[in-house]
């Protein structure tokens, strides 16, 4: 997804990464809130860092430390959020600060926005509409699938797409997507 959306500039889809995964939230009153990942406090801790980063952060700087956090074995190791704070260059200082204040409210509504049924992780959801069928052509050929999502209107150019080799670009961006992420840590990290 990350070389799609380099390729396209950010121009042509406006992304909306939900990190929530299979996750549960259990209201104690109005301002508190249990939240439970499937894979433990570690994947909760993961989606916080990742709600916070997109919550304090434009998209693409959000989006170049995710990816670089997601290219680990332990995404959420210390030494793992600070190598790529600097890739980003955000400050840790902030996600940590955020993820402890505003962090559990932020998956929360996360939570709301990812209540779509879906079986699979990641699940997208292309201009508010989840659609079962195309999750596996996501898996194989994200930008194709972007591309088929755009309005008619579509400009044949001699470039070609990061895992594509169709030209077709849309000359109008209205393709809308929700990421619903699941932060994956194998069981040797904990």
């Amino acid at each position: 997804m990350y070389p799609t959306y380099r390729y396209l500039n950010g121009s042509h889809i406006n992304l909306d990464l939900v990190p929530f995964g299979w996750a549960k939230v259990r209201e104690i009153d109005p301002y508190t809130h249990n939240i439970t990942c499937q894979h433990g406090e570690k994947e909760c801790y993961g989606n916080r860092i990742h709600a916070c980063a997109l919550y304090l952060y434009q998209l693409d700087k959000s989006l170049k430390f995710i990816n670089c956090t997601l290219s680990y074995i332990n995404p959420v190791a210390d030494d793992v959020i600070e190598k790529c704070t600097k890739i980003a260059r955000i400050s840790a200082d902030k996600l940590q600060e955020c993820q402890m204040t505003k962090g559990n409210s932020l998956l929360v509504n996360n939570g709301l926005k990812s209540d779509f049924h879906h079986k699979y992780m990641p699940a997208i959801s292309f201009n508010g509409h989840f659609d079962e069928s195309i999750q596996s052509q996501v898996w194989h050929n994200f930008s194709s699938v972007i591309l088929q999502h755009f309005p008619p209107e579509t400009t044949t150019t001699t470039s070609t797409t990061p895992d594509s080799s169709d030209g077709n670009i849309a000359s109008v961006s209205s393709v809308s997507i929700i990421l619903v992420c699941i932060l994956l840590l194998s069981d040797n990290v904990f």
